[in-house]
């Protein structure tokens, strides 16, 4: 399902922002961007997004920024490793420039390690959370329209089903004069047996019932239908319920011996075509 949420925290010189972008996937997939960011800290946001949510692609954007350089590194302690640079830069021959980047890098540099990535953690775990409640909000509405939408085809589905089970009704009459009419012209005498013809027509009468596939079908509506009200991820069980719901629609048609049998047949088909493309955006 897809949506999006952001959010920025700030404590002490520090500023963090997370975007969080979700788009259809049968799984869970995370994807993680991250600027200024510590390992530790991209882990704990990766974590409060697996448990947020189920299926989907996920996209994290995530950006730290610190305003106090000053704070954030020893002048004394770069000057020391500029240094000792230099001197192994000259001691091999080199004559390119030390990047700034590298001498920053370097143990000792940056002040208290430990207790800044402790607060960045929390500046991002607390920007993730508030994403993922914006996140979640416009999924939420995505799935109330979702909701609506597939309730009308199973409605729909479901004023099919009994239109396909009243004309069935009749279909042994039918096999009896259409089997009646053929063989009459066959008979030079055009006598029947009647036990003989009963028989017949009750063996193709069998053949053509679909009247267990109407059962079944009626079923799985009903249970696709409840799936729709639970409050929790339900994408794989409405997946499953689809392919049901599509193996004995084209039982019925197999079995179909009407034109008006066979058309309603396509009509459902092409009702869990659509369905089957909306589901997709279930989590």
């Amino acid at each position: 399902m897809t949506g999006f949420g952001r959010a920025a925290t700030s404590s002490n010189g520090i500023d963090c922002t997370v975007e969080i972008r979700t788009v259809n996937h049968r799984f869970l997939d995370i994807k993680i961007r991250r600027h200024g960011v510590s390992a530790k800290a991209e882990a704990a946001a990766a974590a409060l997004v697996r448990n947020a949510l189920a299926r989907g692609s996920a996209s994290i954007n995530i950006r730290v920024t610190h305003n106090n350089v000053e704070e954030l590194y020893s002048e004394a302690a770069a000057k020391r490793v500029c240094q000792q640079l230099t001197r192994m830069r000259d001691a091999c021959g080199l004559t390119s420039p030390l990047p700034l980047s590298l001498i920053l890098s370097q143990p000792g540099v940056r002040q208290d390690e430990s207790s800044d990535d402790d607060q960045t953690v929390a500046l991002v775990s607390a920007a993730t959370k508030a994403a993922l409640e914006e996140l979640v909000q416009s999924r939420s509405e995505e799935g109330r329209s979702l909701e609506e939408d597939l309730r009308a085809r199973l409605v729909s589905l479901e004023e099919k089903r009994l239109a396909i089970a009243s004309q069935a009704s009749d279909i042994s009459a039918e096999i009896a004069a259409r089997l009646k009419e053929r063989l009459s012209a066959l008979l030079e005498d055009n006598t029947l047996d009647p036990a003989r013809l009963a028989q017949e027509v009750a063996l193709l009468a069998d053949k053509a019932d679909v009247t267990e596939e109407l059962v079944r079908l009626e079923t799985h509506i009903q249970s696709f239908t409840r799936c729709l009200g639970k409050n929790e991820a339900t994408g794989k069980r409405l997946n499953f319920l689809v392919q049901e719901i599509g193996r004995e629609i084209n039982t019925i048609g197999s079995k179909a011996q009407q034109v008006s049998v066979t058309e309603l047949v396509i009509d459902c088909k092409s009702l869990m075509e659509q369905i089957r493309e909306q589901i997709q955006n279930i989590e």
